[in-house]
């Protein structure tokens, strides 16, 4: 009873949070709408080849597609496996099965507001700062655009770093089990390049519990805090990302364009315009020799 009584206010952030993510889009919601933003809508019929080959195999997805670039594996544009199914699970149990433009803006509340939690905000202040977070132009403009993986990966970085948070603060076990499934998200959410940026924040911030270490002598905490957290990372990075390094190595030994540039002179020669037929077919050039542009000199100014 005394456990309920204790997480009865962040259980009411919650329903606050569903309350008012519902409310804002309750027009499309009751009127049954689907987002069209520009990459929602493209990915919508670049994924027409994919889908009819897996109604007609029995299931199984194709890793190759002809419908981008004049063919390109899929393995980064649709990133399904059936080993991230679970994290898919765990991902739709997040989101609470509210409508997608409903849980777009949720994920940005709950997220926020586990960060701020971590930092021993108090309720009320948490959640307002997740409304003043999630409610971000940006993200809004991201959703009309389309970029909806960019904003779930960015809906799970403030968790990502409220794990870190709790394994600096002493809270190893909890620190790695956000830190970890977070992580997994994040990366399942397949933009990277967030990420990465965010990476950046997640480093400076470990300096600066390294400088206030070194200030309290306390650096054996530090390190075992950073070690919970490497690890709680690593963790993170096999469950979604395992078959998508496999397809990425094997496509690149399959791709010609991916040999490596050494030297100088082969950059220079696979630039030129009979140089790119031959870097992508690895044959001999076909191309006939540019003949040379004559140049048009420059008028010269007037004399008054």
């Amino acid at each position: 009873m005394n456990k309920l009584r204790q997480f009865l206010p962040d259980l009411l952030a919650v329903v606050f949070f569903v309350a008012i993510s519902v409310f804002y889009f309750i027009t499309p919601i009751r009127d049954g709408l689907v987002l069209s933003g520009h990459d929602h809508s493209a990915s919508v019929g670049s994924n027409v080849e994919m889908n009819h080959y897996r109604e007609t195999h029995h299931g199984e997805r194709t890793r190759w597609t002809n419908t981008l670039f004049s063919g390109m594996p899929t393995y980064q544009m649709s990133p399904s496996y059936d080993s991230t199914d679970t994290l898919s699970w765990l991902e739709k149990v997040y989101q609470l099965g509210l409508p997608d433009v409903a849980s777009y803006v949720f994920m940005m509340l709950l997220g926020f507001y586990i960060l701020l939690r971590a930092f021993n905000f108090r309720v009320w202040m948490a959640a307002l700062g997740a409304v003043l977070w999630a409610f971000s132009s940006y993200y809004f403009i991201i959703i009309a655009a389309g970029h909806i993986w960019k904003l779930l990966t960015l809906s799970f970085v403030p968790p990502t770093i409220a794990g870190m948070v709790l394994c600096y603060r002493g809270r190893y076990l909890p620190g790695i089990v956000v830190t970890a499934l977070f992580t997994a998200l994040q990366i399942l959410s397949n933009h990277v390049q967030m990420t990465y940026y965010f990476l950046f924040v997640m480093g400076l911030m470990v300096l600066a519990y390294l400088i206030d270490a070194v200030r309290k002598h306390t650096l054996g905490q530090w390190a075992k805090a950073t070690a919970c957290f490497a690890v709680a990372g690593l963790l993170g990075i096999p469950g979604s990302t395992a078959r998508k390094a496999c397809a990425a190595r094997v496509s690149s030994r399959r791709r010609p364009r991916t040999r490596p540039i050494r030297r100088a002179a082969d950059w220079s020669a696979a630039i030129s315009p009979c140089g790119v037929t031959d870097w992508v077919k690895r044959g001999p050039c076909s191309c006939p020799t540019p003949r040379a542009v004559p140049v048009c000199p420059l008028p010269r100014a007037r004399q008054p």
